[in-house]
C-alpha cells in the first residue's frame, strides 16, 4: 500500500466535507473508466466505497486507483468470456 496515496474517505474529510465540481467529474470518469476494464476481464468488484478508491502518488498524484478485490467475482466463463455464469442465490 505504500506505493499508493490516500482514499476518498480521507481527502474528503481534509477537504472539509467538499470537492470542487471538476474533481468530482474527474473521479467519476476514471471510475467508469476503471470500472469497464474490470468488466470486459469478466469479473465484478462488489465493494465500491470511498475507503477502496485511492490516489496515486508523486508523478501520479491525480491518478485514481480502485483496491480491494477481495469480494470480487467472476461474472462470464473464463475460456469464452461470452457466456454469463448462472445467478445463484447463495450469498457469497
Amino acid at each position: 500500500m505504500p506505493l499508493l496515496g490516500k482514499d476518498l474517505s480521507y481527502l474528503l474529510k481534509k477537504c472539509e466535507g467538499t470537492f470542487s465540481l471538476s474533481t468530482v467529474l474527474k473521479i467519476a470518469k476514471e471510475m467508469v473508466q476503471i470500472l469497464q476494464s474490470i468488466h470486459k476481464k469478466g469479473f465484478l468488484h462488489r465493494d465500491i466505497k470511498p475507503e477502496n478508491i485511492v490516489m496515486g502518488i508523486g508523478k501520479d498524484k491525480t491518478t485514481v486507483h480502485l483496491i480491494d478485490f477481495g469480494t470480487a467475482k467472476a461474472f462470464k466463463e473464463r475460456l469464452t468470456q461470452t457466456a454469463h455464469l448462472p445467478i445463484t442465490s447463495k450469498k457469497q
